[in-house]
């Protein structure tokens, strides 16, 4: 039989609930049509660079930032065990190098994009002029 410690499990759902908040903030702020590639990659870059702010800040213990799995530790009176710990930042950096893949792509397909829609100006930009030219 599988035996849990509870607080410890307790721990990483209350983490769980706190990134899924984010993440569905993000998800929620992306949707819309108003919503360009520009956008997207400056939303992606955020959460990243927050994701790299969460790590720093829970290696030393710091759950500012993760309100149910702070509020779950305070009314507890306990801390998070290294083990745990290690779980989270383990996550945070598998986020971290998820989201880093897609503002890549993002950023890749940015500069085709940028690449094509130039040549499609200089090719606009050395048309005669249709008015012009039946003169």
């Amino acid at each position: 039989m599988l035996h849990f410690n509870i607080d410890e499990q307790s721990l990483k759902l209350a983490y769980l609930v706190d990134i899924l908040v984010q993440l569905s903030r993000l998800n929620l702020s992306m949707q819309g049509r108003e919503n360009t590639l520009l956008d997207f990659v400056g939303k992606v870059n955020a959460l990243i660079m927050k994701l790299d702010l969460w790590s720093g800040q829970i290696s030393k213990g710091k759950l500012n930032q993760f309100h149910t799995l702070n509020a779950l530790t305070t009314e507890k009176k306990t801390v998070l065990d290294v083990e745990t710990k290690e779980v989270i930042l383990e996550h945070l950096r598998a986020l971290h190098k998820e989201f880093l893949s897609y503002l890549k792509m993002s950023m890749t397909e940015t500069s085709i994009f940028s690449e094509i829609l130039s040549k499609l100006i200089l090719i606009q930009s050395q048309k005669p002029n249709r008015k012009n030219s039946l003169k």
